[in-house]
Formats: C-alpha cells, structure tokens, sequence
C-alpha cells in the first residue's frame, strides 16, 4: 500500500467509531450519516484497494449501497484533470519530520480532552465565521467524537488572548490533526505556524493534517515539519 492508502485505511477505521459505516470488500469503508445526507466528509468511503479494476468496482458497490441508505456518498481521488464535480479539494499532510522551533515563540497552549474547559468555540466562531447556533452544534458534535476515541483540543494564547485552536484524534497509527483556525483579527500573523510547530514535536505519532489553505500547505506547513502525501479531490458517486 503507499502511504495515501494507509491514511485512507487508518482514517476510515477512525471514523468508523463515531458514524454509521458499511464495508465494500475488505478493502474499503465507508461512512454515512442519515441527519446530514449530503454531507461529503460525512458520507465518503474510505479505500485501499490496489488496482484500478478493483476500485471501479468498489465505487459501483458503494454507490447502490449509499443509495440504499439514502445518503449521497462521496468519493476521494488524487487531484487530477478529471471533469468530475468536485465537492471539495485538499491536500494531505504528515508531520514528523523535524521542524524549526519559532525564533520569538510567543504562544501559551492549553489543552484538555473536554473542549467546554477552554475557549475553544470563542476562536472557532470568529476563524469560520460560525453563528451561535452553528458554534453549538459544533461543540455538541465534538463532545460526542470525543467520547468515542481519544482526543485533544487545543487554544493558544497570545498575551492571554485565545487567538489559534485546533483538535487532535488518535488512530491506529497517527493522530489526525481538525479544525485548525485563528481569529480573523489575529490571521496573517504567523500563530497557525507556531501551533503546528508546537504540535508537530509534542506528539508520540505522526500527525495527519487536511487542509485546503495554500498558506498552510505552501509555506507554515513544510516549515513546521509536514509533507505533502497526496492532493485530493472528494466528488460524488
């Protein structure tokens, strides 16, 4: 398997702790959720299949199997020409390889696995301009996650001020790195470095990182220590 497909297994198996799931053959995974159907990072299968037949043959499956559940099922490919829609690009990351500590760090970090003991959802709403009913709903989607695997949620201060977050979830094989943001006011500034930094040399596993910011993947990410694994496009089935 490369790399790109032991991710894809170890995050499927992550995922199948949190969501409804299905297998195709013993080589793909794939996850649903009947309350948000459409959704495409909740309805997407998970392969590592080797060989072009095999994974055209998955796709079929899944595709009438999602449709049986009566959920529109996603799938992730590597970034190509392909004239298929797209509902949505990133790129995967790993950590581990080592990066440089900031020259001024200037950061104080919290952490806890119960996300209301920080001021995690002050930096969420401001990072992805989420009203209050979203922030909720978040927060409520997070303490479930966390009940099911192990996990982190992390706030950096800057003279005390909750200005970075992001979350951690063990797998298998790595920790999977979500919901990194900074406040709007505080973008541009360089804390989403220094909390992958800070990150990247706290953990006992490599750290798996999706992201469709090009700063991150571009710049802040090589510089804290993460490699580019694959760019993806998610399309429907």
């Amino acid at each position: 398997m490369t790399l790109f497909q032991r991710i894809q297994k170890d995050e499927g198996l992550l995922w199948s702790k949190v969501f409804e799931y299905f297998m195709v053959s013993d080589s793909a995974l794939c996850t649903f959720d009947r309350k948000h159907p459409e959704h495409p990072n909740l309805n997407q299968v998970f392969c590592w299949a080797e060989g072009e037949s095999a994974t055209s043959e998955i796709r079929e499956q899944a595709r009438a199997k999602y449709s049986e559940v009566g959920c529109l099922g996603h799938w992730r490919e590597i970034a190509s020409g392909s004239t298929s829609e797209v509902a949505l690009s990133e790129v995967y990351m790993i950590g581990g390889s080592k990066s440089q500590s900031p020259s001024e760090p200037s950061l104080e970090f919290l952490s806890s696995d119960n996300l209301v003991e920080l001021p995690f959802l002050e930096v969420m709403k401001s990072a992805f301009s989420l009203d209050d009913a979203a922030a909720s709903s978040f927060g409520i989607r997070m303490a479930n996650i966390a009940e099911k695997m192990e996990s982190q949620f992390l706030v950096a201060l800057h003279k005390g001020e909750p200005v970075c977050c992001g979350s951690l979830f063990k797998s298998e094989e790595n920790w999977f790195l979500m919901n990194l943001g900074t406040k709007k006011e505080h973008q541009g500034k360089g804390f989403s470095k220094q909390f992958l930094s800070f990150i990247n040399r706290q953990v006992d596993r490599p750290i798996v990182f999706r992201t469709a910011n090009p700063i991150l993947e571009k710049h802040a990410g090589p510089a804290c220590g993460f490699d580019v694994v694959a760019r993806t496009n998610v399309v429907r089935l």
